[in-house]
């Protein structure tokens, strides 16, 4: 439906007529009315615009929660520019469609039981790709570094690693380093008890 306020001076008083696309007639509405409908209107362009930016993150990236990605496009296409844009070309800029209720009313098509399942199925998948993640990165930085060139720690005369001698490379010889600093620790430590 397509709105439109008129607003008629009168000597004494301002009417304020309602043009709606989905009556015949214009109808007379109060100032009270016009705010209420002018505020619910806005707040469905907004609620629309919520499920299509959900609906468009949710279709390139599977997720939204913890999503590195969501936050930065968000500020660059909705919040950078502030009042300076058109709101509806924000939405179809970053959507790559024009606002419509249709993911709106997707989402209430759901029962709350299905709802409550499928979310906590995503938010299991998440969680679960968010655990095998965290063991890849664990396992990176097991891997070696090589760094193409040798390093070693030494300690006055003392040869405490070499990264071309230690088992694991340049990441052996920093842990034969870090246990040789805790033991000089500890050593130091037991002799000032």
């Amino acid at each position: 439906n397509t709105f439109l306020f008129y607003l008629s001076k009168k000597p004494q008083s301002f009417d304020i007529f309602l043009f709606c696309s989905a009556y015949k007639y214009p109808f007379k509405i109060s100032e009270l009315d016009c705010i209420l409908a002018s505020g619910c209107l806005l707040f469905q362009l907004a609620e629309m615009s919520v499920h299509q930016t959900r609906a468009y993150f949710k279709k390139k990236y599977g997720y939204i929660v913890d999503n590195p990605n969501v936050g930065p496009t968000l500020t660059k296409s909705y919040w950078e520019c502030g009042n300076s844009r058109l709101f509806l070309d924000l939405v179809r800029e970053l959507t790559g469609k024009d606002l419509s209720g249709e993911d709106w009313t997707d989402s209430l098509k759901e029962t709350t039981e299905d709802r409550i399942t499928r979310e906590k199925k995503e938010y299991d998948e998440v969680i679960l790709q968010k655990a095998t993640d965290a063991q890849q990165g664990e396992q990176k930085e097991h891997q070696d570094i090589d760094l193409k060139m040798t390093v070693r720690f030494v300690d006055g005369d003392v040869l405490i690693a070499d990264s071309t001698k230690s088992d694991g490379g340049l990441l052996g010889a920093c842990k034969e380093f870090e246990d040789f600093v805790a033991s000089r620790i500890s050593s130091a430590a037991a002799s000032a008890d």
